[in-house]
């Protein structure tokens, strides 16, 4: 083919396969480093647990045959409406100086609602916030009900109450 005076030929089959190695290979090293890259902060987010203080006394909790302790409070059984999605099915546990707080987040809306950022506040027997956990929440179908499990170092299992809030940045 000539095309403005130049002559073009067409590449050999060893020149395409060289070219598609090489892409191939380009694909592959790119793949690794993100599967590396999320996999370490997948590690960090399970190994680098939030630290709060452990709430003293045990006038919240009952233990199961395990040993495990289980948070009481009526507090913590009420649902709590947070920018239009219900927090409920709260199950509170401490064991070997790590608690699980586990809960439902629910959509109660008929459109799809994004919650986000929010954080959770540890509260004792005087309402002094002790401790606190965030998490992202994301985007809700309509009508979604997600189950929610987050652990902290600490033994929170005597702990009176829990805030929620939504986390909002404000532009700087």
């Amino acid at each position: 083919m000539n095309l403005g005076g130049f002559e073009f030929k067409r590449p050999s089959m060893f020149t395409i396969y060289i070219i598609v190695a090489i892409i191939l290979v380009t694909i592959s090293i790119v793949s690794i480093f993100i599967n590396v890259s999320v996999n370490k902060k997948r590690e960090k987010a399970t190994t680098d647990l939030e630290n709060v203080d452990s709430i003293a006394g045990e006038e919240n909790v009952v233990t199961d045959g395990s040993g495990n302790k289980i948070n009481s409070s009526n507090k913590t059984v009420f649902k709590k409406d947070v920018d239009g999605f219900v927090f409920d099915s709260f199950d509170i546990k401490s064991a070997d100086g790590i608690s699980t707080v586990t809960f439902e987040i629910y959509n109660p809306s008929n459109e799809e609602k994004t919650l986000g950022e929010y954080e959770l506040k540890v509260l004792n027997e005087n309402s002094d916030i002790i401790g606190r956990i965030t998490d992202n929440a994301g985007t809700f179908e309509p009508l979604a009900r997600r189950e929610v499990s987050l652990q902290i170092k600490g033994d929170i299992s005597n702990l009176t109450d829990i805030q929620i809030n939504k986390i909002v940045y404000k532009p700087i």
